[in-house]
């Protein structure tokens, strides 16, 4: 299932923000660099997957001088329904992006485990369902032959 979200726009006092549909982490990289996906434009409205991770990252001038140091601070958030995004962790500082690559590690092992566990209800209950017609189809077939009619719901 899809949503239409906005992303969230820029922060007042960012000399630069981005925002990325994250799908994957590439650890050899630093930075903003180890999450790999498509590019959004913060502000803007689009079409995402239900459960789909997006960050958003601003680089933020602190010194306002001559000499210009820079600070970051990101946002993990994920898609939960139409116009609408949870907030996951908000992070700041140097190591910004290893603990919310981390974190986005952490969010798709557990999304992995909870689709593995609706996949294996959905198996069994198949599988139970397949038993159990089979088993119908043998039972109506040996009442037929005692003449009773078995009639399904």
């Amino acid at each position: 299932m899809q949503a239409t979200v906005k992303i969230p726009g820029v922060d007042s006092g960012a000399v630069k923000t981005w925002a990325k549909r994250v799908k994957s982490i590439d650890w050899y990289k630093r930075g903003g660099y180890v999450f790999k996906g498509q590019f959004v434009r913060p502000g803007s409205a689009y079409l995402l997957d239900l459960g789909e991770i997006v960050i958003v990252c601003s680089k933020i001038d602190i010194t306002k001088g001559a000499k210009p140091r820079f600070s970051y601070s990101a946002e993990l958030l994920r898609v939960i329904s139409d116009g609408c995004l949870e907030s996951i962790e908000t992070y700041t500082g140097r190591d910004w992006w290893r603990n919310a690559a981390g974190r986005f590690e952490q969010e798709t092992q557990q999304r992995d485990i909870e689709f593995e566990k609706i996949r294996y209800v959905g198996a069994t209950i198949s599988r139970v369902y397949r038993e159990r017609k089979g088993l119908f189809t043998v039972l109506q077939m040996s009442l037929s032959r005692e003449g009773f009619m078995l009639e399904k719901e």
